[in-house]
Parts: C-alpha cells; structure tokens; sequence
C-alpha cells in the first residue's frame, strides 16, 4: 500500500493563526465607527484596483481614475489599506460632510425632479392609458419588502410596439433596464424618459415610428424599488434591495445576483458588503422578475443604466479575457460613445467592463453568457465625484438623458442578433516536467483551439517579468521557487481566453524520501516476526511522526523499540502510544541530538502472529516527516503485509 503524504506543519500552524485573525476580525466588527469617509486610494496602475478588490476589505468603491480611486470606507478600512502600503487621502470624514458639500439641493427648484415608486407607477400607468395603442405596463415580479408583506411594490416593464399585447418572432426585442442600485437615482430616469419619448413622438417622427412598428422595445426602468425609497427617506447611499439577511444586516446587490459566473471573483460572501451575492443566483425577487422577462423573450440587445463615471461598459466583467464578440461589442460601444458627445460634448469611455474592475454576477455576463444579447451597461453622469457622483442635481436629468437619447435609438435600430460564437481556449504543456535550476524549458500551446475561427495571438507571462509571443517558447529560471505560468490566446475576433499553471523549479532534481515499513511476508501461526519502519533519501530529518495501523485480530504487537539510527543518534524525545491495531509514535531530535540524512532505521517493532492460515494483515503506516527548522519533508508512505502460513511439521 503506497500514499503520497505532503506535509503540512507550517501549514497547520498558520490556519490555526489564520483562524484566530478572522475570529479577532469578526469580533471587532461592531467597534468600527458609525460613520464613513470618502477617501481618495492612491494607485499606480490597474494591478493595484485588483489587488485592493482581491484584499476582501469590502470596500465601496465609487470611481477608479488614472493614478487614484474614491472609495467611501470605515475607518478600520483606511487602517488596512495604510498597512497593504496604500497611501489614503481622506476627502470628507463623514456622508452628512459630503452631502452638504454637494452644490445643489437633490429636490428639485424647477419643474423636473427625481421619482419615487409612486411617482414612477403613476406616470408609467399615464403612458398606457394615453397610448394604449403601442404602450402597455407589465406587473414582471415582487420586491423582496412585498414577497414579506411590509410594502406595496411591483417590478414594473413598459413595452412599446405597435403590438403590445402579443409577442410577433419576427421583431427583435430590445432591453432597457435602470434603478438597479438605488443611490444611482438618475439611471430611472433616462429610461423613463426612453419611453415617454418614444410614445410622445411616435405620430410625428417617421424614425421613431419605424422602430416602434418593427422592434418591441421593454423598457424596467426602475429593478429596485424598496432600495430606491430607503435611500430616498433614510439612507441616501443606500445600495442595494432591502432583504433581511437574518444577521443584523440588510440588502443583496442585485448586480452581483445574477446566475452568470455567481459566486466567483468580484462579489463578497460577507452580508455587510455592499457587493454582497445572496445566498445563491437568483436568490433575490428584483432579479428573478428580470430573469423571467429576459426567458420569454427573444432579446438581441440590452442597456442597463447606472452612475456614475461616464463609462459604456461590455462583457465580460468577471474576467480579463475578452469576449467572443469582442470586435462587434467594442464598435459598438465606441458608436455609442460618439452618439452621446454629438450632443452635449460629454466624453463617455467605451471599455471592457473588467477593464474597470472585477464583477462577477451581474446583469450583463449573464445576458450575454447565457443568452448572446449584445449587453451594455451605460454609466451616466457625473464624470467624477468632485461633481457630485452619485448625488447628480436635478437640473442635469434632462441634459443627462438628452445626451443618451441617441444612443438608446443606435440600439434600438440596431438590427443584428449576435452570431453564436465559441471562445478560443488556451492549453498549452511544457518539458521537461520537473525542471531545476538553468534548465531550458520548451512551453508548447499547440493543443489551443479556436472552434470558430483561427488563434492569432499568443502571449506568454512566465512569472519572473519576462513576457513572449510565439506558439512554441523557451525559457529558464534563474532562482528556485514555484512560478506562475499564464497563456492568453486571441483569436481573429478579439476574443481571448487564459490558462496558467504553478511550475516548481528546483535547485537539482529532488531525491524521492521514502518511509518503507519491511516486514516478512509470511509468518507461521504462533511466529514471532519483526518488523521495521526505514527512511530513504532524506535530508536534515528531526522530527518523525507516524501513525501505524495493522490487523489485531491477525497479528499483535508485542514491544515497541527505537530503530537503530534513532537510537544512536541523540534522538532522546521518543512518544508512543498504541491499542489495538493502531501504534502512534512522535520522535524528534533534541538540541544536542543530530539530524537524518540518506537513509536510517527509525523503529523496531515486534509482533506474534495471532489468526489462523490464510488471514492476512496490511501493516499501514501514514505521517509527517520534518527537519530542523520545522519545515515539512515530502515522502512516500509505503506499509506490507503479512500472510499467515500453516504451521510446519
């Protein structure tokens, strides 16, 4: 019998340490001040963004902009982020701060303002009774506060098409979606205004008219009702929906809820973030009404609108790699862009929403991954937090929505649907396979495949800074550790795909440690036999541990004694302890005693043979091996076994 054992003594050490860290953690929670900061994250590069997602803090991060990021924090935070050697500029100490800095009351002083649920359902119930020939509001699922009972709230959709109340195959439906984070008040209204424009204008604009009669466009203007009216009346950076998460906290991000890539990189576990998950896809209302809607109906194309920063983001958002589609999502994004400056001169930046930062879950992996709708998600104003972020005045709704009209109509005309496409996929395989030291290594993608076209990129990061191109490379490593080996392929499309592997490099290739128990195969009835455990190939061993286990009923151990080498060589702390079947033993040289190395008897044991002809007992053996500074030896564990034999005559 043959096992692999890897020692983990360190290792146990430090999730013990780990452990107690996060107990410490936990229970300092509650300590943190009521009150957060806005505070600018000073960064070098989009590495950093990365690193300061991947640090778990739970930070809230408003915008992320060449050389910084603004983030609202708890002081706690600002501690953490000082000790990852982040420097920290605190803006405003407190959100009260903030918002009295802002430069114009959020109620509006002229005839526009933003709505609240009611408002909204109002209005939208006016467009269809004032165009009940090409608009219809859909009841499309509850708000969590209405699943409980404690309010009234629908997730409503508008549909605008000369057909409202059937579904005809032969036009593409086209997605608008808002309010999905409740502080980012301004993203109901442009959708609103989306519907209220194209009603208002559908006798006298013969292109608006056109689209209306060919396409069905479903406008949910607002995915989150209940967090909306909390930010609106305690709460104004509220942002997620308002679920009782059962722990003291409140509220799921329905944009990291949605069944795409869930779970992963980009969304927290921790029920107090504000990019908390659920508990599972789809676990929340807002989002399943979404789900519902998107899968009876044949969708080619979606915005979702938030705030703010000026962005017009595509997929993927939890990964790097770029998207099947990236060349077609990527023009149209830049039209876009284009659309939106012809009207006020605001610059909105067309990027890979990933380019941002990591989000896994959200609405647009999802539309896209698991449907191919052309899914954007358009961040609207302000640029910077310097011009209120998310606090927007009301005298910029109707600029705001000015500016997008245009691109809302580019989507709207666009006709295509998506070519279904599969993403290359990056593999590659390197030799030799246990590399050491100043060895040339020969990495090899060959086996990368592109289904659906051809792979015209290959680019290598070998983990050490250096970088290569070529399907087919070598290189060497100078220092002995474990490198990090990344492939991303790119295909004619723009789609890219990645792959990496932990290559060990070693100083010279390793002597396999063996721990070998011998003992006779055979052993008459009534024999006593002896048995001995035995190190091969080692190095610097003193510390031994071992856990022996054997047949009691077949053969029994009758004395336990130190092998020779153990015996000899200054090794005076030995423990035993056995029972039936098991014999545990811990040993380890003291200060005065001497190290292991090559090979050596490190135990003596004797057994009587105890069952009758023909029984059999495996003699297992499993443990840890260690050296002088407490650090784990690899070694194979190999045990015997013993046959009874007929007593000879």
């Amino acid at each position: 019998m043959k096992k692999i054992i890897r020692i983990a003594i360190i290792g146990l050490l430090l999730l013990i340490a780990n452990a107690l860290l996060i107990s410490s953690a936990i229970g300092n929670f509650n300590e943190q001040s009521v009150d957060k900061n806005f505070v600018k994250v000073y960064i070098e590069n989009q590495d950093d963004v990365d690193t300061i997602s991947n640090l778990d803090l739970d930070l809230d991060i408003w915008e992320v902009n060449q050389g910084f990021l603004i983030a609202m924090v708890y002081d706690k935070q600002i501690i953490e982020l000082k000790e990852k050697g982040f420097i920290v500029e605190i803006l405003y100490n407190s959100e009260r701060e903030f918002l009295e800095s802002c430069f114009e009351p959020v109620q509006a002083t002229s005839g526009v303002s933003y709505h609240s649920y009611s408002s909204l359902k109002t209005e939208l119930q006016n467009i269809e009774d004032n165009y009940t020939n090409i608009a219809k509001v859909y009841d499309i699922g509850d708000s969590w506060e209405k699943t409980q009972g404690i309010a009234d709230r629908d997730i409503l959709a508008i549909k605008i098409s000369d057909n409202v109340t059937t579904e005809e195959e032969d036009e593409p439906d086209i997605l608008f979606m808002g309010g999905t984070h409740a502080r980012e008040w301004i993203s109901v209204e442009v959708p609103f205004y989306l519907a209220k424009y194209l009603v208002e204008h559908y006798s006298t604009d013969q292109k608006v008219k056109q689209l209306i009669d060919s396409r069905e466009i479903w406008i949910v203007p607002l995915v989150n009702p209940d967090g909306l009216e909390y930010s609106r009346t305690d709460n104004r950076f509220w942002r997620k929906n308002r679920r009782d998460n059962g722990d003291g906290t409140f509220g799921v991000d329905p944009n990291r809820n949605f069944g795409y890539k869930w779970g992963q990189q980009g969304s927290s576990g921790n029920s107090t973030s504000n990019t908390y998950r659920g508990t599972a896809p789809f676990s929340e209302p807002e989002t399943q009404a979404i789900r519902y809607l998107v899968s009876t109906h044949n969708f080619s194309s979606s915005i979702s609108y938030h705030s703010y920063s000026q962005l017009i983001l595509y997929p993927w958002g939890y990964t790097k790699d770029a998207p099947q589609h990236k060349v077609q999502l990527s023009k149209m994004a830049d039209d876009m862009a284009t659309e939106i400056k012809k009207v006020h001169g605001k610059d909105y930046t067309p990027e890979q929403a990933s380019d941002l930062y990591i989000a896994s879950g959200d609405s647009d992996d999802w539309l896209y991954g698991v449907y191919n709708i052309a899914a954007f998600t358009i961040e609207l104003r302000p640029k910077t937090m310097a011009e209120g972020g998310f606090v927007l005045p009301p005298s910029q709704i109707i600029p705001t929505w000015k500016e997008n009209k245009p691109a809302a109509l580019y989507l709207i005309e666009w006709p295509q649907q998506l070519d279904i496409k599969s993403p290359p996929i990056a593999s590659f395989s390197y030799y030799p396979e246990n590399p050491i030291v100043n060895e040339t290594i020969t990495f090899n993608a060959s086996n990368s495949t592109d289904p659906d076209g051809t792979i015209e990129n290959y680019e290598w990061d070998f983990g050490d800074g250096e970088k290569a191109e070529e399907k087919i490379v070598t290189h060497s490593y100078s220092s002995a550790k474990n490198y990090t080996v990344k492939l991303t392929v790119t295909d004619n499309e723009g789609a890219t795909n990645s792959t990496a592997e932990i290559i060990n490099i070693e100083i010279e290739i390793p002597i396999v440690t063996t721990v070998l128990v011998k003992s006779p195969t055979e052993a008459s009835e009534g024999e006593n036999f002896t048995a001995t455990v035995n190190v091969d190939g080692v190095g610097d061993l003193a510390i031994l541990m071992f856990r022996l286990n054997y047949n009691s009923s077949v053969i029994r151990l009758t004395n336990v004694e130190k092998g020779s080498d153990i015996d000899t060589s200054g090794w005076s702390q030995w423990l035993q302890d056995s029972s039936a079947g098991i014999l545990k033993v811990f040993a380890f040289s003291d200060s005065s005693g001497s190290t292991i190395n090559g090979s050596a008897e490190l135990a003596r044991l004797e057994f009587i043979a105890v069952g009758n002809a023909g029984n059999r007992s495996v003699i297992d053996i499993k443990g840890i091996l260690g050296n002088s500074a407490v650090e784990p030896i690899e070694a194979i564990w190999e045990g015997s076994e013993v046959t009874l034999m007929p007593v000879k005559n």
